[in-house]
């Protein structure tokens, strides 16, 4: 019996594609702004309400730090997956009732690969 060793380069490549077909990713560019920060409570608001939890963040600081963004940010969110049923949705930040400036993206139409790019 041969024995085949795999790179490990490759399994991570092939781990991280594997991974990634399973999530909604949101590359995102905001306009120049003095600071910028995302709640861990944002989520995917699907068209039957269903709601999708953030996964992970890139680029961009979570609720309480800050990202200086004098210059525009980009960034990108990683979400659960959609329903496959799902053929719209939104983007909620939930930062309680008292608070202004929430990051709210309304109506985006869902796409063969799961990965949209905004600009807010």
């Amino acid at each position: 019996m041969e024995i085949i060793t795999v790179p490990t380069e490759l399994l991570v490549e092939t781990f991280s594609k594997t991974d990634l077909e399973q999530q909604t990713i949101i590359h995102c560019y905001h306009y120049p702004y003095s600071r910028l920060r995302i709640f861990p409570e944002t989520v995917l608001v699907q068209e039957n309400h269903k709601l999708k939890k953030l996964i992970k963040v890139f680029n961009i600081s979570m609720h309480p730090e800050w990202t200086p963004a004098c210059n525009g940010l980009n960034f990108t969110l990683i979400f659960e997956p959609l329903d496959k049923d799902c053929k719209a949705f939104d983007i909620f930040e939930d930062i309680g009732p008292n608070r202004k400036g929430h990051f709210f993206y309304k109506d985006i139409v869902r796409s063969l690969t799961d990965v949209y790019k905004i600009r807010y």
